[in-house]
């Protein structure tokens, strides 16, 4: 168990950074995570951690350099970025 800030999580899950190609790319956990990170480098990014799917005109903005907490309880996320842009996502389990 760790501790960040006043939130206690059990784990946590890093994926692999993937390329943007212009349309949406998937993200999947081995299990379900309480709190997603999102983070775009090299151009912006839109995420849905709904269960949809993003556009570039649909979606958490994601500004380039920056993370974006989505606080939801899920296993996939999908994010859509343009060539040239990199998606970082992370997750946590909160217990």
């Amino acid at each position: 168990m760790s501790r960040t800030g006043d939130l206690v999580f059990n784990g946590g899950e890093l994926l692999e950074d993937q390329a943007g190609a212009g349309a949406a790319l998937t993200f999947t956990f081995a299990s379900e995570m309480d709190l997603i990170w999102v983070s775009a480098s090299g151009g912006v990014g839109r995420a849905d951690p709904f269960g949809g799917t993003p556009t570039s005109t649909k979606g958490v903005y994601i500004a380039s350099g920056a993370a974006v907490p989505c606080p939801v309880q899920a296993t996939v996320v999908k994010v859509f970025a343009n060539a040239g842009t990199t998606i970082s996502v992370w997750g946590f389990r909160f217990g």
